[in-house]
């Protein structure tokens, strides 16, 4: 066996021409130099292994160690274990329970109800999008595409009173609603050879501001001539406009037999739905054109003036007043009544709401009138009355909406307007499609069957005249 000869001088370095490598049987041909470095090393190898066995044996105790840590580890990992799985149990059932209130739905999404629709209802209606958005042989409208699904919803629940509105139509519902009303305060009719005709005028009427007067003629709105326009809510509209902005009205004066132009700012305003009159001399008569937001608020007004003037009975006319706001004919009904039941409503789970009335109340006879377009929040009032036996309906049976409507405005400015429940009078009777027989029941005669109740002659009211008779 041979072994390998360095010149040590070169060590780790290439070999120049006076060097040499050197083959030699172990124990020949060494440098005695060298051989005794050679030694030294050997003996310090043997120390190293010397203290690399103590080493040894400190690993050995060092495992040693190691082997009890274990031991105490060991239980400590188990409750790790438990309390992490515990964690991703409690936050599993946190996410399944967000996901399902739809807190953690993906961005564009929409999740639908589990009412008996399979997966393949939903994708139904990705699909038909999808073809229509991209396959159809002109660009679609997406944004009419929404708006007719959103209000085909609402049509598919077969309710006359659910309806969807777009951004502009809730604008004009809730201002109706309010009794607000945005454009020059007038009031107008068609005459029978189709004039146009101002009335008369709401409070603080920027047109009667204007120089506008009672019995001028609408000939024109901005220049365009409407004297041909049949549709007169077309007209209207063209007159209505934003706060703050100018129409040109152009108007025939007969009585001074020339035409006129006025530059009128439109605003808002508040549009009052009752009017009051003493009668027969000492009876009160207040009409209820609309429950406005604001209706009891004016109706408590009209109420107390006609007490001062010492008024010995009330006729509350309801006539084909078709309904408004439901807390407005509650607070009407708790200023007529005594205490008690004013009505109350159940929704589809049978759970109730009951509204009262508390034990102040009007200390006069009371009247209330009504017909076949008196409805929803009026036949509230005419059945709390009726029920409570605080005074006497009389008419005709009233048209028979028995339900309540929830108002909501969508994010965008539309809206859904959409039956949530049911309502009751004192008595428990619901009377949707019923309607409520008066305690009275009088006819008005043929001629005036379906007008305006406020453009009959006094005299030929039947109903109002037996109204009077009975006080």
């Amino acid at each position: 066996m041979y072994t390998r000869g360095y010149n040590t001088s070169h060590e780790n370095e290439e070999n120049d021409d006076n060097s040499e490598s050197v083959w030699a049987i172990p124990g020949e041909g060494f440098d005695t130099q060298h051989g005794g470095r050679a030694a030294q090393n050997w003996d310090l190898g043997a120390t190293n292994r010397d203290l690399g066995a103590q080493n040894w044996g400190l690993g050995v105790q060092n495992r040693e160690l190691g082997a009890q840590n274990r031991g105490q580890v060991a239980p400590n990992r188990a409750a790790v274990f438990h309390t992490a799985t515990v964690a991703l149990l409690t936050a599993f059932v946190v996410i399944a329970v967000l996901w399902l209130a739809g807190y953690l739905k993906p961005p564009n999404s929409v999740t639908f109800g589990t009412g008996g629709h399979d997966a393949s209802s939903v994708v139904k209606l990705q699909q038909v999008w999808n073809l229509l958005s991209r396959g159809f042989y002109e660009e679609p409208d997406e944004d009419k595409m929404i708006e007719y699904a959103a209000a085909g919803m609402a049509l598919a629940v077969n309710d006359p009173y659910t309806i969807y509105y777009p951004k502009d139509e809730m604008a004009k519902y809730k201002d109706r609603v309010a009794g607000n009303y945005h454009g020059i305060g007038v009031y107008t009719t068609r005459e029978e050879d189709g004039r146009l005709v101002i009335t008369g005028f709401l409070l603080d009427s920027p047109a009667e501001e204007a120089g506008v007067l009672s019995g001028d003629e609408i000939i024109s709105v901005d220049g365009v001539d409407v004297r041909g326009e049949s549709d007169l809510d077309k007209v209207v509209e063209m007159v209505k406009g934003a706060d703050g902005t100018m129409v040109v009205i152009g108007v025939f004066r007969a009585q001074e037999n020339r035409t006129l132009e006025f530059e009128i700012i439109r605003k808002v305003i508040k549009v009052e739905n009752i009017k009051s009159r003493i009668i027969a001399g000492d009876i009160g008569y207040v009409q209820i054109l609309m429950f406005d937001s604001s209706a009891d608020e004016y109706f408590k007004k009209h109420v107390d003036d006609l007490i001062e003037e010492g008024i010995r009975g009330l006729v509350i006319d309801i006539r084909n007043n078709l309904g408004g706001g439901f807390d407005s004919a509650v607070a009407i009904s708790n200023m007529v009544l005594g205490e008690g039941v004013i009505v109350y409503i159940e929704d589809r789970y049978g759970n109730r709401e009951y509204k009262y009335s508390d034990a102040e109340k009007l200390d006069i006879p009371i009247r209330v009138l009504t017909n076949g377009n008196s409805a929803s929040a009026s036949e509230i009032l005419a059945g709390a009355v009726k029920d409570h036996e605080a005074g006497l309906v009389i008419g005709t049976k009233t048209y028979g909406k028995g339900v309540v409507q929830d108002v909501v405005t969508l994010n965008d400015g539309s809206g859904l307007v959409y039956t949530k429940s049911r309502y009751f009078t004192p008595s428990g009777v619901c009377i949707d499609g019923e309607g409520i027989e008066p305690d009275e029941a009088v006819e008005l005669p043929q001629e005036y069957d379906g007008v305006d109740v406020s453009t009959i002659p006094y005299e030929s009211d039947l109903q109002l005249q037996r109204a009077i008779g009975s006080f």
